[in-house]
Formats: structure tokens, C-alpha cells, sequence
């Protein structure tokens, strides 16, 4: 099933699913580079569709999303031994297919490799849901259908859904 929706319409769905799910995307941090007045481009929490970078990759692998470089996964109290706290809202994670084949192989590593899965790994991705976005760009004189790569991508069975940034270009074939 096919849904195109506007930036407008995607903002909305985005206002209505904020509330309940923590929405996850490449999107720029602005100043935070690593020169000055430069901007870096990672996974963060993102509140509207016009926030998240399409076209680029990302400076930080998604991975940061699942395994964050920095939590605190223990509190040790004398003699007590007590677990943090994890935000229960569930994770939205917008994906491009080659993360998604990461995150799949990293699945493998803390789940299956060993005999024993990995506690926190299976807790934080049973938590998270992978939507796998890509961009298309589509010549206006070219059909859609010879610019959207959806024989590989459909087939994927890791991410509950896809989608799909159109880039409109006018130009003259001559």
C-alpha cells in the first residue's frame, strides 16, 4: 500500500506519534562540530519532518542510538546493586537500508553469538521500531518507477516501513 503525504501531513503525523514515541533521525546539531561555527550530523531526537537530513549521511553511526556511548547502566549503593532507568517510551528509527543491515549484523553479535543475549541489547532494541527512509531523486521527464529502488529494499524483512524523500528536478534533455 502506497501513502504519499505532504511535509504538512508528515508534521502532523510526527505531532501526533511525539507524545507516545521517541522519534529518531539524522538531524543536525547546530555548532556542535568539531570546528568552530561548524554543524555535526548525527541521531537525535527529532520533532518535525523538516529537521531531518535527507540527502546526507550521517557523521555518527545509528548504532549510538541502541548503544549510546555514554549511560549509565548500574548504581552501586554500598551494598546494593540497582539498575538505571530506561525511557519507556518506545524508539521510531529512521534508517537508511545500509543501517538497517548494521543494525541486523550487530543484532546477530549481542543476540545470537554465544549462546547467551545480551540483557540491555535485547531490552533496547524490543523497544525500538526501524522505518527505513531513502531518497529518490527524480527527474521530471524520467518516470518515478526508473528512480525508486524498491525490489531490494521491499524485501527486507528487518524495518516496518519505508520511506521515500522525493527530490523534484527540472532539467532539459536535449
Amino acid at each position: 500500500m502506497e501513502k504519499y503525504l505532504s511535509m504538512d501531513e508528515l508534521n502532523d503525523v510526527f505531532r501526533q506519534l511525539g507524545s507516545q514515541y521517541k522519534i529518531m533521525a539524522p538531524a543536525y546539531e547546530h555548532f556542535g562540530g568539531r570546528f568552530a561555527h561548524t554543524d555535526n550530523l548525527l541521531y537525535q531526537e527529532v520533532r518535525s519532518a523538516e529537521q531531518i537530513v535527507w540527502k546526507k549521511k550521517s557523521h555518527f553511526s545509528p548504532k549510538e542510538v541502541v548503544l549510546p556511548i555514554t549511560e549509565t547502566l548500574f548504581y552501586f549503593n554500598g551494598d546494593e546493586l540497582r539498575e538505571s532507568r530506561i525511557d519507556p517510551r518506545p524508539t521510531l528509527l529512521f534508517l537508511r537500508s545500509c543501517d538497517i543491515h548494521a543494525l541486523e549484523r550487530l543484532d546477530h553479535m549481542y543476540l545470537k553469538n554465544g549462546g547467551n543475549a545480551d540483557y540491555y541489547y535485547e531490552m533496547k532494541r524490543k523497544n525500538s521500531n526501524s522505518f527505513c527512509s531513502n531518497v529518490a531523486q527524480v527527474l521530471r521527464t524520467v518516470s518515478v518507477s526508473q528512480w525508486v529502488p524498491t525490489k531490494p529494499i521491499i524485501t527486507m524483512p528487518q524495518f516496518d516501513l519505508v520511506m521515500m524523500a522525493f527530490i523534484f528536478k527540472s532539467t532539459i534533455i536535449a
